[in-house]
């Protein structure tokens, strides 16, 4: 989809609306973005709400959709603790020199050949966010690790696919998801692989 928006921004300019299947008011522009988005940020903080949030998460949950009070302290909660851990200071810079130095290690020892980026990237920039938020790094071919951002990835193409716009006009096109190669439903079934590791995690922090 980002491509198409890119695509329609030298028609239609930097800021447009997009009907998926309710208007969305598209920004792409730095200087906008940062008069309205930034400097006005509590005026511009709504958030849409889902049909498919409902079935991936519940509900409208969490920092990236929730649009409410409840939301914006659990915003706050969040920001102060993952400060707290390193988030915009320079403990967790460490980290990222040493992800990047250990995955241009790796690159070294293929000698030239080659390789898919793809995997490198995801230790790497992985690890990072695994050390803020789990307080430990994995093996660049930990499959946990790689098995998790391929889990992100096929919730977002079932969040982009056909049948999720449809969901939006009613559950009803749910029984249509078949038709669609059962992209919702697998996207369903990443979803809970991710929360299930998630819950894994939680449960070995509070054991320690």
């Amino acid at each position: 989809m980002h491509k198409d928006i890119i695509k329609w921004k030298k028609l239609y300019g930097n800021i447009f609306t997009l009907w998926m299947p309710d208007p969305y008011i598209i920004v792409n522009d730095y200087e906008a973005l940062k008069e309205y988005f930034i400097k006005q940020g509590e005026i511009f903080a709504g958030r849409p709400n889902l049909n498919v949030m409902a079935d991936f998460l519940g509900g409208q949950y969490g920092l990236i959709i929730n649009d409410n009070s409840w939301y914006k302290n659990q915003r706050h909660f969040a920001l102060h603790v993952l400060r707290d851990f390193g988030l915009g200071r320079p403990i967790l810079q460490n980290t990222i020199i040493d992800q990047a130095n250990k995955m241009v290690q790796l690159l070294e020892e293929t000698k030239g050949a080659p390789v898919d980026l793809i995997p490198y990237f995801t230790s790497s920039i992985g690890n990072v966010i695994f050390q803020l938020v789990f307080g430990y790094v994995r093996e660049h071919t930990d499959p946990e690790l790689h098995m998790f951002k391929a889990n992100l990835d096929g919730v977002v193409q079932s969040f982009n696919s056909p049948i999720a716009f449809l969901i939006e006009l009613s559950f009803k096109f749910k029984m249509l998801d078949r038709i669609f190669g059962g992209a919702y439903m697998k996207g369903l079934e990443k979803n809970e692989e991710i929360l299930e590791f998630l819950r894994k995690e939680v449960d070995q922090h509070r054991k320690r």
